[in-house]
């Protein structure tokens, strides 16, 4: 129906199952779907940027600790 223009509000009733114009429904805005995208980025974010950290410190760790051992620093 939104490909052929025929109806711009219709959508699927939650409770019956059926396709429906909205504004008959009530429904204006998927509002919980817009809350759960938002929540589900902001989560993504925050786990890219903990495995970036976690990632970056193992890489300045085994540098230091290959440059260490190199120079003899951990032959004690």
């Amino acid at each position: 129906m939104h490909a052929n223009g025929e109806n711009e509000d219709a959508g699927v009733n939650g409770l019956t199952g059926e396709i429906a114009r909205m504004a008959d429904t009530g429904v204006w805005e998927p509002y919980q779907v817009k809350v759960q995208t938002f929540k589900t980025a902001i989560e993504s974010a925050c786990m890219l940027l903990r495995i970036d950290d976690i990632v970056s410190g193992a890489k300045a760790q085994d540098g230091a600790y290959g440059q260490a051992q190199a120079s003899g620093q951990l032959d004690q």
